[in-house]
């Protein structure tokens, strides 16, 4: 299997879209910052492990993967780890953009 490149403008596939229990999808890098920062403290906790996989294996990130799995074990309250996963997603796009 081939990695992507990673990149804040690759979309992934309708179905490989990142889906919160709320429904809302993320594609792309940029609307994963966009769903992290509208996303529940509730949602985001119980997507914190599914995060790190989707970023590895559909857009290719592996640098942002591992970021979002230390926060992810670092433990501590939803909502600091969603606005620090939202943070950490749009500054990895400004990043590669």
């Amino acid at each position: 299997m081939r990695i992507p490149t990673p990149s804040p403008l690759r979309e992934a596939p309708p179905a490989q879209a990142f889906r919160l229990r709320s429904g809302e999808e993320a594609r792309s890098l940029v609307q994963l910052a966009s769903a992290l920062s509208r996303a529940s403290p509730g949602d985001v906790e119980f997507h914190k492990a599914h995060f790190p996989a989707w970023l590895r294996g559909v857009l290719g990130d592996e640098p942002l993967a591992r970021r979002f799995e230390h926060y992810a074990a670092a433990g501590g309250d939803a909502d600091v780890l969603r606005a620090t996963l939202a943070a950490l997603a749009r500054r990895r796009a400004e990043e590669l953009g």
